[in-house]
């Protein structure tokens, strides 16, 4: 198992383990419309919504995206947490293959 973070740092130069988690990562910060050639791409349900609903709905939609843009993986788990004026994005993922 593999934690990954909202907060993870992004290496431009990242290659094999470290490219799938980071790409994992980017999954979970990019946001629906935001990549222009992938539209539908990106996490939408959190916008604008009380961060008490976005809880239950996000879980589900943060396991979508990632299992659907990066097929690699397996989500584990999912956490979710509030702090103050940030929301975080935690999951635990098994890597299934590294190409």
């Amino acid at each position: 198992m593999y934690p990954v973070s909202t907060k993870d740092n992004i290496d431009l130069k990242a290659t094999g383990l470290e490219r799938v988690l980071q790409n994992v990562a980017n999954c979970m910060r990019t946001i629906k419309g935001e990549v222009p050639l992938l539209r539908e791409m990106g996490l939408g349900e959190m916008i604008d919504s009380p961060i008490i609903d976005s809880l239950g709905v996000s879980a589900k939609s943060v396991i979508n995206e990632i299992e659907k843009y990066e097929p690699r993986v397996k989500v584990k788990k999912v956490y979710l947490d509030q702090y103050f004026e940030t929301f975080e994005i935690k999951v635990e993922v098994e890597v299934l293959r590294i190409d």
